[in-house]
This record gives C-alpha cells, structure tokens and sequence, in this order.
C-alpha cells in the first residue's frame, strides 16, 4: 500500500505513547492519518472524524514543545522499567544483594536524572506571578 506523506511545511509529529519516540504522522490514500513506531512495532490508523479532530486538538496543545511531550513519555516509561525491577525482585534477591538488581535500578535512577534534567532545559521558562495591586497604594 502507497502512502502519501504531508507536506514538509505542514509535517505533524506525536510522540509514541509507548516509549516516546517522536512519530510523523502520515496520511493515508484516502487522507486519513495515521503513524506508525518501529521500535515498538505500534501501528495507529485514525478512521473517525472525531477521532481525527481529537488527533488535531492534541497536536495543537502540543504547540511547540514536542520536546517536553517526549520527555514526559520518557520519564513514565522509566520509572515503569523501576517499578518492574522492583517486582521482580525476589525475597532472597533482597536479602543477599542482588547486584544485577542493584545495577539496573541505579542505572535507572540515572536515566531518570537525566531525563528530568533535560525536562528542565527544554521546559519554557515560567512567568513570575503578578502580585495583585491592593487599591491605595
């Protein structure tokens, strides 16, 4: 099947709700969109109007930072990878020290650091608050 990608002017991206990779969005012959993550071997075709208004709104909400939208996915899926270390952690896994164990949650920890630092670096940077004016002064 032959697809027709969007204009590079009018190209859209989403990140994969899986492990974040940011996907281009793709249309269909018959126009519809749709995106596809390799890695994940994740395969989204949108057939709806509705849901190709909701596919619309949320690349609008995105605006500019798909950055920040990647990172979060990043993050979650980080700290999912942790608590599943935690969950295959076995009772004499903890109690002799599992250096396996103790080696992935580190390095998870890690990548999480990293991944919260760079939140921060392509986060926009937050407007001070207003101190409302009391009248008389």
């Amino acid at each position: 099947m032959t697809t027709a990608t969007l204009e590079p002017k009018t190209r859209k991206t989403v990140p994969c709700f899986l492990c974040g990779q940011i996907l281009e969005i793709k249309t269909t012959k018959a126009g519809k969109p749709y995106f596809q993550c390799d890695p994940c071997g994740l395969q989204v075709f949108v057939r709806r109007a509705e849901g190709m208004e909701r596919l619309a709104a949320q690349i609008k909400g995105m605006g500019e930072t798909p950055e920040i939208t990647q990172q979060i996915q990043r993050l979650k899926t980080l700290r999912a990878q942790l608590d599943q270390v935690d969950e295959d952690e076995g009772f004499f896994d903890w109690l002799n020290g599992n250096e396996d164990i103790a080696a992935s949650r580190e390095a998870l920890n890690r990548e999480i650091a990293k991944a919260q630092a760079q939140l921060k670096g392509v986060a926009p940077a937050a407007t001070p608050a207003k101190t409302p004016v009391k009248p008389g002064n």
